[in-house]
């Protein structure tokens, strides 16, 4: 039987922001807590896509110690990866083939081009995945600077906290953009 749970890409800043879920007295937007209800919601209902040379699962563990026992929601969250990777209803093993600082996989467009290499293997893993997964993204303003053209490239981005990372657009780059009318200014809904 086919696995029909939704398939979602999850980028490392959605579990280290979930981290800090109940531990600050500032969030944002709530968007610790957005993060926190997301991982939630995929363990119990969705499927994270990782790839099979271990680039994803390699930087969340790079980033998030689910063995050091500290708490937090996103160290619960990698650890549980960890420990389905091979449970094919909770996480699905993608292949990536690695092209220079890249991969094969990721989109071939002149739009997408100069995007942090480090975060190819998230636009890879849903390309690969014939663009059905959504990409869960947290805080980081450089995927706003392209979300125009992840959109023409039929890449799915779920912004968790849209205005943090517009504002965190603005620093970066110094510079208002548009709001997708999609959105209206909410987050989207994992």
């Amino acid at each position: 039987m086919k696995n029909s749970r939704k398939k979602y890409v999850v980028d490392t800043n959605v579990p280290m922001t979930a981290n800090m879920a109940g531990t600050r007295g500032d969030d944002p937007a709530g968007c610790t807590y957005k993060c926190a209800e997301s991982i939630a919601k995929i363990k119990k209902e969705g499927v994270v896509i990782l790839d099979d040379g271990d680039d994803v699962l390699s930087e969340y563990l790079k980033n998030l110690d689910p063995y050091s026992g500290q708490e937090g929601i996103g160290h619960e969250f990698v650890k549980w990866v960890h420990d389905h990777k091979y449970d094919s209803d909770k996480v699905c093993i993608v292949p990536l083939k690695p092209k220079q600082r890249s991969y094969h996989e990721y989109p071939n467009d002149s739009n997408l081009a100069k995007f942090d290499e480090d975060d190819h293997k998230f636009i890879a893993l849903a390309n690969a995945c014939n663009k059905t997964p959504v990409i869960l993204q947290a805080t980081d303003g450089e995927w706003w600077k392209y979300k125009d053209a992840f959109k023409q490239a039929g890449i799915k981005i779920c912004f968790l906290c849209p205005d943090v990372i517009e504002e965190n657009y603005k620093q970066k780059y110094g510079k208002k953009q548009k709001t997708p009318k999609t959105s209206g200014r909410k987050a989207h809904r994992v």
